[in-house]
């Protein structure tokens, strides 16, 4: 009803990525869900599914959080891999449930998943972190 305030719960997305793939679940999730859009650029295609979006650095947390306190988000969406450690941090800094920020680095990063799964005794092939073409060498003569 025309006038009423909306009582629909807010969603903090982080990035929306491209229309092809991601417009069915924005589709899906506005008519339950105040939309804010959290991104590096002014919102294209996906306008019509929010309520309010910032542009910001999406890998900087303090932006983040400084975008997204005072909203009463009931959550924090991410379905950017390059956004999702900074997203399970905002959900951390909100207190909303949410991904461990450690431990979507260390499944993000191959050699800290390496580490994380040696350490808990599972079998890994032999591998080793670079930064060099000289280092990748010296590892692969071992």
């Amino acid at each position: 009803m025309a006038g009423q305030p909306d009582r629909r719960p807010v969603l903090v997305l982080v990035r929306t990525l491209v229309q092809p793939y991601r417009e069915y679940l924005l589709a899906s999730l506005a008519p339950r869900y105040r939309i804010w859009l959290l991104q590096d650029e002014e919102p294209g295609w996906a306008r019509p599914y929010l309520a309010d979006w910032a542009v910001l650095d999406p890998l900087n947390p303090a932006a983040l959080l400084a975008a997204a306190r005072g909203l009463d988000a009931a959550g924090v969406l991410c379905w950017d891999e390059t956004t999702l450690e900074a997203a399970a941090g905002l959900a951390r800094a909100l207190g909303l449930p949410g991904a461990d920020p450690a431990a979507v680095r260390r499944c993000r990063d191959k050699h800290l998943t390496r580490r994380a799964l040696d350490t808990a005794g599972v079998p890994q092939a032999r591998s080793a972190a670079v930064a060099t073409a000289a280092q990748a060498r010296a590892a692969a003569d071992r």
